[in-house]
């Protein structure tokens, strides 16, 4: 398992421990850019912290709707992922480029600190 990895075994010292950690919010379109993303995280990274949500939402370069109105919302994902600490620049890092932001409509992220989190884990042979 890597060690660096959040997520904790059940034996582990930082099983339901208070660690420090940030979070990554990405927004991206609803074109399965979300869901490819929360899979290479577990399947690359052993990420198991994240979570994704629609909602509808405008972006900076959506042209004004009629008489110079907002422009209709669209569908978009949300996907949250609490990292530690020491591992939220790399991770971000990585989010960035798998989910392709540096392109037309490629979403948003961020990163905000959390005073910490609970380290997570998952029994042996579930995941």
């Amino acid at each position: 398992r890597d060690k660096a990895s959040m997520a904790a075994g059940p034996n582990d010292k930082l099983s339901g421990q208070s660690v420090p950690s940030k979070l990554i919010t990405g927004t991206f379109a609803d074109d399965g850019t979300a869901q490819k993303l929360i899979k290479a995280l577990k399947e690359e990274k052993g990420i198991i912290t994240a979570n994704m949500f629609q909602c509808r939402g405008i972006g900076a370069l959506d042209k004004p709707g009629r008489f110079g109105r907002l422009p209709l919302a669209k569908s978009m994902q949300v996907v949250t992922v609490v990292v530690p600490a020491e591992r939220a620049d790399e991770l971000f890092n990585y989010i960035y480029d798998e989910a392709d932001i540096d392109r037309p409509d490629g979403g948003l992220i961020y990163q905000s600190a959390l005073h910490s989190a609970t380290a997570f884990s998952l029994p042996e042979g579930i995941g």
